[in-house]
């Protein structure tokens, strides 16, 4: 193990209390490398959680003598010496710790920890903490004295003789000004209200403040109209210093308070924050935008200015001529979609879903229309189906945003859509989209649907693929779009793009070329196969396993699996995945070694499924000892480990090695039992997301009996108590 590893598992170790193990990885770790502050840091809390004190304070010396500015060293000494009545020693190593890191709050952490519990009524310890304690200890005190007039008169003092560092914005505690706003907010003077008000919007470092919608909705009862006008020059004060796009959570709460307002000061609002802050605010005031565009009277000036404002930052003069409700239409359908009214005291779980069925907003339709093609439900499924006409017309409807159309394709259409309605979207083969071409594309090929209109798609991706200046940015779209599309021209373009293009290009090529069963790009393809990059390996074994025939020739050569399995060792997350596609006779235990060593969790996915499918019984015990060790270095993958014993025993007749039992067995009871039944606990929860088809009856039967088997072997080990059927069986539906 590397130094970085050993530290790892010692710091794993220490999170479930096995000092032990963290002092045996943190000993090591500083064999290797006696100039490592973080290893004496490790050894020394190992040290001081297996009673040897002083030993442990010697460790955290070497650590900050290494590295005089971690301050985090700095702190745990200071709570050793906390620990033993050294009160000096631990102030000078708590300041040190606090002057070193400014993004850490040591100060917070110290109050809070039970090292320091001794010293939280000494004046030394206190005043380095801060005086914002005792201020924040009396004002807790007082909110929670049900005294109102004090209660009033102590916060209209904040800001002032309170400052507002004192104040847990984001407390939840009974004695927390969010409770009592939340709880007794109308028992506090108006004028205490509107000063704590005033101190939260104009104070832009209170970004979070658990109790201002309750503050917003006091006032709000209490000054009835007066309220609006309070609310309007409170946005303008926070917003007028803010950059567009930074808005925090009081701003966010104050613009919901703002969606409640008439809709003529909506749309003042909106108005004022587009003139003040220019087209970079669009983001900001979508929301007030489309409220004030659903809700005002057609003819109403303040609609006009919103719409002509909107148009000119959004698209200059291209469509001042055009009239004046086609222009508001396309602003209409850009913005933001308006809140969809609908009963929610109907009892109806769908009613929100069906009234957003029937809005006039493309993306509310879309967005309702995608929640509910999930649904198990039959009856609700059908809702979306009686429109799916009117979302086909949205996918081809140029006025839309690209975005929401594919949208519409990748959500909708391509998960309930029949070839009618796929076959509907060909007039979008039109479109100048490059990512619409690809979804549309890559639907009709999955649904073997065919249109002349595929040849306009192809002219236009060639062209593009073509164009003069093309960056590799821009000729992975094209390519990603351009593979689904069956031309004689196409892999022409391919193969130009695997000669030209960078590394994610040549992927996306080759996967292109397995698409289109290009056999006559087999020699190219092999050559990625044995002399490309890692994702190009992967790529191009994937390729040749689709072409099927001929190419996989290449699959079942020795030199090419020996080329490949060097990649794997070397690059574990790409290369893996082309291992699987082999046929050699060493595939399982090349695999099995891979795994072993393995320190990508992406990688996981390709070995478990290459040994799936060819492990057997006397595999297991490897596996055990594997999965064990990943577990203590926090990086198990335990679904993959899952899909591999399932697959085994649902190969097999009943296990009849007696050989391997006992070897497992001896594994499992000379483990740690913490670590043995965290493994098991991993394992259980990890298997409920275990990718593994629906076997047969015969391999259901197969799998009991070899349940049966182990966990009868197994019993006299307490802690293995259920890991038979967590292993091999699975959900059994």
């Amino acid at each position: 193990m590397t130094v970085n590893e050993l530290l790892e598992r010692a710091l794993h170790c220490s999170y479930r209390q096995q000092w032990d193990n963290a002092l045996e990885y943190a000993q090591l770790a500083v064999e290797m490398a006696p100039d490592n502050f973080l290893a004496f840091k490790r050894l020394g809390l190992a040290l001081w959680h297996s009673d040897r004190k002083e030993e442990a304070i010697t460790m955290l010396k070497k650590s900050v003598e290494l590295n005089p500015e971690f301050a985090s060293a700095y702190y745990n000494l200071a709570c050793f010496y906390a620990n033993e009545g050294r009160k000096a020693e631990m102030l000078l190593h708590l300041q040190k710790a606090i002057d070193l890191d400014e993004f850490t709050d040591y100060r917070e952490m110290a109050e809070e920890d039970v090292d320091f519990e001794g010293f939280l009524d000494d004046d030394d310890f206190l005043e380095i903490i801060g005086e914002a304690r005792k201020e924040s200890n009396k004002l807790a005190e007082i909110l929670a004295s049900g005294d109102y007039g004090v209660i009033s008169q102590t916060i209209l003092q904040l800001d002032q003789e309170i400052p507002v560092r004192a104040v847990g914005w984001e407390d939840y505690g009974d004695d927390s000004i969010s409770e009592l706003i939340k709880n007794n907010g109308v028992k506090v003077s108006e004028e205490a209200l509107l000063h704590l008000f005033k101190v939260v919007t104009f104070n832009t470092s209170i970004d979070y403040f658990e109790g201002f919608s309750a503050l917003l909705e006091t006032l709000k009862a209490k000054r009835n109209g007066a309220f609006d006008d309070l609310l309007i020059q409170a946005w303008k004060g926070r917003y007028e210093y803010t950059d567009p796009g930074h808005l925090g959570s009081i701003d966010y709460q104050m613009l919901d308070s703002i969606k409640q307002l008439p809709v003529e000061k909506v749309a003042e609002i909106a108005l004022w924050g587009l003139r003040s802050h220019g087209k970079d605010a669009l983001s900001d005031y979508e929301s007030l935008n489309a409220i004030a565009l659903e809700k005002l009277p057609e003819l109403h000036t303040l609609r006009t200015e919103l719409v002509e404002l909107i148009d000119s930052y959004l698209h200059g003069e291209i469509y001042q001529e055009e009239a004046f409700d086609v222009r508001q239409r396309r602003i209409r359908i850009a913005l933001a979609p308006p809140p969809v009214e609908y009963d929610s005291s109907s009892g109806d779980s769908w009613a929100y879903e069906k009234a957003a069925l029937a809005h006039f907003h493309p993306a509310n339709v879309i967005n309702a229309a995608s929640r509910l093609v999930i649904q198990k439900d039959l009856v609700v499924v059908d809702l979306v189906k009686k429109d799916l006409q009117k979302i086909c017309d949205f996918v081809v409807d140029p006025g839309l945003p690209a975005e929401l159309r594919v949208s519409a394709v990748k959500d909708v259409i391509e998960k309930v859509g029949d070839k009618k309605a796929i076959g509907a979207l060909t007039p979008a083969l039109h479109d100048k989209s490059v990512k619409l071409l690809e979804v549309i594309g890559e639907v009709m090929h999955k649904s073997d649907v065919e249109s002349k209109e595929v040849r306009v798609a192809v002219d236009y991706l060639i062209k593009e693929a073509e164009r003069e200046g093309l960056d590799n940015y821009d000729l992975y779209d094209v390519i990603c779009a351009l593979r689904w599309f069956k031309d004689e021209r196409v892999i022409e373009i391919l193969l130009s793009a695997l000669s030209k293009g960078n590394e994610a290009v040549r992927r996306e090529t080759l996967k292109g070329l397995g698409i289109q069963k290009a056999v006559a790009a087999i020699p190219q393809i092999v050559m990625q196969l044995c002399e490309g990059s890692p994702q190009c390996v992967s790529a191009a074994a994937k390729c040749l396993h689709e072409i099927g025939g001929e190419a996989w020739q290449a699959l079942e050569d020795k030199s090419n699996y020996e080329k490949v399995l060097s990649a794997a060792k070397k690059h574990p997350r790409w290369s893996t995945e082309a291992l699987i596609y082999f046929r050699h006779e060493r595939m399982n235990d090349d695999l099995v070694k891979l795994l072993k060593k393995n320190k990508e969790f992406d990688a996981f996915p390709y070995l478990s499924r290459g040994i799936a499918a060819r492990a057997t019984e006397s595999d297991i015990p490897e596996l055990i000892k594997i999965g064990l060790d990943r577990y203590q270095a926090e990086n198990i993958g335990g679904r993959h480990f899952v899909e591999i014993f399932r697959s085994i025993a649902r190969k097999g007749p009943v296990p009849a090695h007696e050989a391997v039992l006992g070897e497992v067995k001896q594994i499992l009871s000379d483990c740690d039992k913490g670590d043995l039944r965290g493994f098991i606990a991993d394992l259980k929860y990890d298997g409920k997301y275990a990718n593994v088809s629906a076997p047969s009856e015969a391999e259901r039967e197969s799998a009991r009996r070899f349940a049966e088997v182990y966990a009868q072997g197994l019993k006299m080990i307490d802690e293995t108590q259920g890991l038979s059927e967590i292993l091999f069986l699975g959900d059994s539906k």
